[in-house]
């Protein structure tokens, strides 16, 4: 059986520096290692996983449900989020 899945590429620009940070430790537990890798310049992630992660941590992390939100929305099912990455008019756009 052939399924084919969406991968989509954003600017980490969309996240605020304490919700990039709090990414780079959910990548690092081994308890999310199936759903979040660390890359050189950013995050590669299952939107589906991430997003039922992200929704239950304290405290929230509000740019990061908004960028998971704009990938469900769009039918995203892997999102790369790098430092080069496109920024999207569609999300705000935080510059640390």
């Amino acid at each position: 059986m052939h399924q084919e899945e969406t991968l989509a590429v954003l600017s980490t620009g969309h996240l605020t520096q304490e919700d990039a940070k709090r990414l780079g430790e959910l990548a690092g537990c081994d308890e999310y290692r199936h759903a979040i890798w660390d890359r050189t310049y950013g995050y590669m992630l299952s939107v589906p996983l991430v997003r039922n992660i992200v929704i239950n941590q304290e405290p929230p992390m509000p740019s990061m449900e908004q960028v998971l939100t704009y990938a469900h929305d769009n039918s995203v099912d892997w999102l790369v989020l790098d430092g080069d990455g496109p920024l999207t008019e569609e999300l705000p756009q935080y510059g640390w």
